[in-house]
Parts: structure tokens; sequence; C-alpha cells
């Protein structure tokens, strides 16, 4: 299967999102694309409690994890 997709808000990411990853990969032999999702107004991002990362930061945090 080409062009898995795993989406979410990863704020922030963590072991289970990590987990999630891995497995997808495990059982469809390839790592998932994994795109986050940003709440945006007016082309700027909204940091809220429940969203404190930026895009920029989440990624940072996702290439972490290899």
């Amino acid at each position: 299967m080409k062009g898995l997709i795993y989406i979410g808000r990863f704020q922030p990411f963590h072991k289970g999102h990590e987990s999630i990853a891995k497995y997808i990969e495990e059982v469809h032999g390839e790592k998932p694309l994994i795109a986050v999702v940003t709440f945006m107004k007016n082309n700027k991002e909204i940091l809220t409690y429940n969203n404190p990362l930026t895009y920029e930061e989440a990624k940072k945090v996702i290439n972490c994890y290899g």
C-alpha cells in the first residue's frame, strides 16, 4: 500500500503517537507520512492551552523521534 497518512494534532507528539507510527510501519512495510493539524485564523496560527505548539515546533518534536 502506498501513501499512508497519520493525521493528528500531536500536541505534543508522545510515545503513544510513536508506537502507532511504528505499528503502521510494521503492518504496511513503510513509514506513514505524519500530517500535523494546526488551527489557523487569518493566516495566523492560533495557540491555545490545548494546542500550545506551532507547526514548526511540532515538526521539530516529531523529527526527534526519527
